[in-house]
């Protein structure tokens, strides 16, 4: 089992517990359900052309993954 930590950049949520996990397979697994929660929980106010994302770091801080995600509005999308 290997420690995987879970920082979201969007200014509000760094992971001090992290999670243990059997391997790197897991940890992204775990980083796409992880994701999806936020989303669903922050769908009201999510906004436009917002940027968030997720570094998966193992316990000295070494980076495995990152995932972003936003919304971008089209220009053209009608008023």
């Amino acid at each position: 089992m290997a420690l995987f930590f879970f920082h979201v950049q969007d200014g509000r949520a760094q992971d001090f517990d992290g999670v243990e996990l059997p391997d790197i397979d897991a940890a992204r697994k775990e980083a796409v359900r992880f994701a999806g929660y936020l989303i669903q929980q922050a769908a009201e106010t999510f906004r436009p052309d917002e940027l968030w994302s997720m570094r998966v770091c193992n316990e000295r801080g070494a980076r495995y993954m990152t995932l972003e995600f936003s919304v971008i509005d089209d220009p053209f999308m009608p008023a």
